[in-house]
């Protein structure tokens, strides 16, 4: 299966149990650490989850403030693959708690 093939299959994946369970966020399923956009010298992390790709928080690590200084939205197939995978993780522990 190629990279995109099993991206899109991922990304359907999240989609329809967000569909079902609604929006969540990473303190919401207690992730070990939020899917990151990129590694440049600001940490771009999503946080948030919907139907649509999710909300990245943008933190400077040279701040100790723990707040973030910008956000934006963005979209599943901007993630690097190995995140996307996590986000299924993620919303897959989300829909676990959820049928409880």
């Amino acid at each position: 299966m190629s990279n995109k093939l099993k991206q899109e299959t991922i990304i359907n994946k999240i989609k329809i149990i967000i569909e079902e369970y609604g929006f969540f966020d990473v303190n919401d399923v207690e992730a070990s650490y939020s899917p990151s956009l990129n590694g440049g010298r600001l940490s771009q992390l999503m946080e948030e989850f919907n139907v649509d790709g999710g909300i990245v928080n943008i933190y400077d690590p040279q701040n100790n403030n723990l707040n973030p200084i910008d956000s934006f939205e963005a979209n599943y197939d901007e993630l690097p693959l190995k995140e996307l995978e996590y986000v299924l993780k993620l919303a897959e522990k989300w829909k676990e708690y959820m049928d409880v």
